[in-house]
């Protein structure tokens, strides 16, 4: 079943279900703006722009890995060009608001994003419905509803722990290099957005060991 995952049809269920988390995701999103926002612990704009001012590095941190303030840096390309350009104040009210929409943004892209992986993953496993159903529960989980629209970075972790994981069941289904490059890839990903996501990762190698054991027998 599971070899031809790739051959079928995207289902319709599954967009809608897409749909339905993106709409979800994104009601609320523009809460506590402008100002300084409104959930703890988000990374507000300010901390990335303090951080590039440095390099992201010379003496910058923060108590979290840096890999998602990378990612940010990204998201917030369009208005770093007009500071290049025009000299627009990046600590500006305006500024600010328009950077923390685009952080929120990222967090949006990505928890829709999960809700497709965790289809992925339950093909992987069990049939379309089961699947489609595992789908539906993750997009009205109510803390993911909650992070998906704000800029902390527990949807971003778990969204590079879920992309593992479904690398991680495609090692056990068929020991391809690819599959273990990648699983290890997004690990890395996932640990260096949040470093306590290690704890997800301590026991799958004896996962992995038993059923390459087996695989090869």
């Amino acid at each position: 079943m599971a070899d031809t995952l790739g051959k079928e049809p995207f289902p319709r269920v599954l967009l809608l279900i897409l749909l339905l988390s993106l709409v979800m995701n994104g009601v609320g999103i523009w809460w506590g703006l402008p100002g300084s926002g409104w959930a703890p612990d988000e990374v507000a704009p300010s901390r990335v722009i303090a951080g590039l001012e440095q390099g992201l590095s010379q003496g910058w941190y923060v108590k979290y890995p840096p890999l998602h303030f990378y990612v940010l840096t990204l998201a917030y390309l369009p208005l770093l060009a007009l500071h290049w350009l025009s000299g627009l104040d990046l600590h500006g009210a305006q500024a600010n608001t328009v950077l923390f929409f685009f952080g929120r943004f990222v967090s949006l892209l990505m928890g829709t994003s999960i809700v497709y992986i965790v289809y992925r993953c339950g093909r992987e496993v069990f049939d379309r419905r089961a699947a489609l159903f595992t789908a539906l529960i993750s997009a009205l989980s109510v803390p993911f509803v909650y992070y998906s629209k704000t800029a902390n970075l527990e949807i971003p972790f778990i969204f590079w722990f879920m992309l593992s994981l479904w690398f991680y069941l495609r090692i056990l289904r068929a020991h391809r290099l690819r599959d273990y490059l990648l699983f290890t890839a997004a690990a890395v990903f996932s640990v260096c957005t949040k470093d306590q996501a290690y704890g997800f990762y301590i026991l799958m190698p004896l996962g992995i060991i038993f059923s390459a054991y087996l695989y090869r027998k």
